[in-house]
C-alpha cells in the first residue's frame, strides 16, 4: 500500500482535451467551490470556449450539482443573460429545498408526538450538517432513520396525513420477513405544490447488495447521527447501493471531507471508516475526489495500485457523462446499462466470492417482478405468473433523457 496517494488533481486542460471543454468548466467551478482554483483561473478556462453555456448547464442539471456550479459561475465573467437564467434556477431549488425541509420538519414533530424517533438523513440535513446551507444540494426526496420495530406504527400516522405506502405488501410469513429483506418503507403523496416521496430507512443499502449487517446498520448513539456516521453511510450507500455513478455523490463526499477536516473530525472519520474499508475498496473514491478536485482525502486511506484503477474508472465513468445516454427502450442498450451497472458496484467488493453474490442477486432481482409490477398492473392470483412476462416488459418500455 501506498503511504500517501500518489494523485493529484488532474490538469484541467487534460480534462478539457479528453471529455470536453463544458465538462471542465463543470469541474473547474467544483474547484472554485473548494478553493482549490480561482475565479482566475475559472474565467481563463470560459474564454476558451465560445458560448459553452448551455453544455455546463445541461451537464449539471443531469449530474445534480447545479447549486455548486452555478454559485461559481456568477461570479465569473459570463454574459448577463447566463446569469439571470442561472439565478433563476437557484431561486427555484432554495425555494424546493425550504419546502423539503418544512415538510421534513413537520413530519419529525408529527411523529416524535406519537412516541416515534426519526432522524433525517442525507437530501437537506446532508446540505446544512456539510454545506452549512440547505440550499447548496438538489433534493426531492425526505430520508429519515427509524428503529423498524416503530415502522408499522408510522404508516397510520402517514396515511391518516394523506400518504399512500408505496408498493407495500407483508409477506406471508409475516413483517419481520419484510424487515430483514428490505432497507427501507416508502410514502407519497401529491398536493397542488409538491410530490412529496418519503423513505424511512432502517437499513443503509438493500440487503440483496451483500453489505454485512454490522455496517448496514445506522450507528447511532443518543439517536443522533454525527458528522462521521452520516458520512459513511452516505459513502455506503453510494459505494454500494450506487455505484458512483454521477457527479453530485462525489461532489457531496468531497465537501463532507472538507468540513470535518475544519472541524477537525479526520481522525475520528479514519477510525470510525476502518471496518467499511475491510470489505469495501474505499481509498479509492478518496483517490478520485483528490484527482478531480485536488482534495486530501488521506483520512479515507490510502490507496493501492487496485484502488488508483478503480478511481480512474469512477472518473472516466462520470467525466464521460454517460448519465442519459443509455437508451432504455432499447433492449441492447438496456442490457449494456445494467451491465454497466453492476461493474460499477462490484469493483468496489474485496472478496471475490461476495462479488459473485452480488453479481447474482442483482440479475436476479432485475427479472424478478416487483410489488411495484403487482400495483400498476392488478392481476388475481391464478394469473399471477403472468408477472414474469410483465416483468421484462415494463423494462423495455422506461426511458432515459439521452444527452445532446
Amino acid at each position: 500500500m501506498n503511504p500517501e496517494s500518489k494523485r493529484s488533481a488532474i490538469p484541467i486542460s487534460a480534462i478539457a482535451d479528453q471529455y470536453g471543454i463544458a465538462m471542465a468548466i463543470v469541474i473547474q467551478a467544483c474547484r472554485v467551490h473548494f478553493g482549490t482554483a480561482s475565479i482566475h483561473d475559472l474565467n481563463q478556462l470560459l474564454n476558451t470556449a465560445p458560448e459553452p453555456h448551455k453544455r455546463v448547464a445541461l451537464l449539471s442539471r443531469l449530474h445534480r450539482i447545479r447549486p455548486v456550479v452555478y454559485r461559481a459561475l456568477l461570479e465569473a465573467i459570463i454574459p448577463a443573460s447566463a446569469k439571470e437564467q442561472l439565478k433563476n434556477e437557484l431561486h427555484a431549488i432554495t425555494l424546493h429545498n425550504f419546502a423539503i425541509a418544512q415538510e421534513t420538519q413537520r413530519i419529525v414533530n408529527r411523529l416524535q408526538a406519537h412516541d416515534i424517533a426519526v432522524i433525517p438523513y442525507k437530501g437537506v440535513a446532508f446540505s446544512n450538517q456539510f454545506y452549512g446551507d440547505i440550499s447548496m444540494r438538489e433534493s426531492s426526496d425526505i430520508d429519515l432513520i427509524i428503529d423498524k420495530e416503530k415502522v408499522t406504527n408510522a404508516i397510520q400516522l402517514f396515511e391518516e396525513d394523506g400518504f399512500t405506502v408505496s408498493y407495500f405488501q407483508l409477506p406471508p410469513n409475516g413483517k419481520e420477513s419484510y424487515f430483514i429483506e428490505n432497507k427501507d418503507l416508502c410514502f407519497d403523496k401529491k398536493t397542488e405544490q409538491h410530490n412529496w416521496h418519503i423513505e424511512l430507512h432502517w437499513m443503509i443499502t438493500h440487503p440483496n447488495y451483500g453489505a454485512p449487517l454490522p455496517i448496514n446498520c445506522f450507528d447511532l448513539p443518543s439517536n443522533q447521527l454525527n458528522h462521521v456516521e452520516h458520512f459513511r453511510a452516505t459513502l455506503l450507500h453510494h459505494m454500494v447501493h450506487d455505484g458512483i455513478e454521477y457527479l453530485k455523490t462525489v461532489v457531496d463526499l468531497a465537501q463532507a471531507i472538507v468540513s470535518m477536516d475544519q472541524k477537525r473530525e479526520t481522525n475520528q472519520l479514519a477510525t470510525h471508516l476502518k471496518s467499511t474499508r475491510e470489505y469495501y475498496h474505499t481509498p479509492a473514491i478518496g483517490n478520485a475526489i483528490t484527482q478531480l478536485f485536488g482534495i486530501n482525502t488521506i483520512a479515507i486511506g490510502a490507496a493501492t495500485d487496485q484502488e488508483e484503477k478503480i478511481a480512474s474508472n469512477i472518473i472516466d465513468y462520470n467525466l464521460t457523462s454517460t448519465i442519459g445516454k443509455y437508451k432504455r427502450h432499447r433492449i441492447f442498450s438496456l442490457l449494456l446499462h445494467y451491465k454497466r451497472a453492476v461493474s460499477n458496484r462490484t469493483q468496489f467488493i474485496k472478496n471475490n466470492k461476495d462479488k459473485q453474490q452480488f453479481i447474482w442477486k442483482y440479475w436476479t432481482n432485475v427479472i424478478q417482478p416487483q410489488p411495484g409490477d403487482k400495483a400498476v398492473i392488478k392481476l388475481p392470483f391464478l394469473l399471477s405468473w403472468l408477472y414474469i412476462f410483465i416483468r421484462p416488459i415494463r423494462i423495455l418500455l422506461r426511458k432515459k433523457e439521452v444527452l445532446n
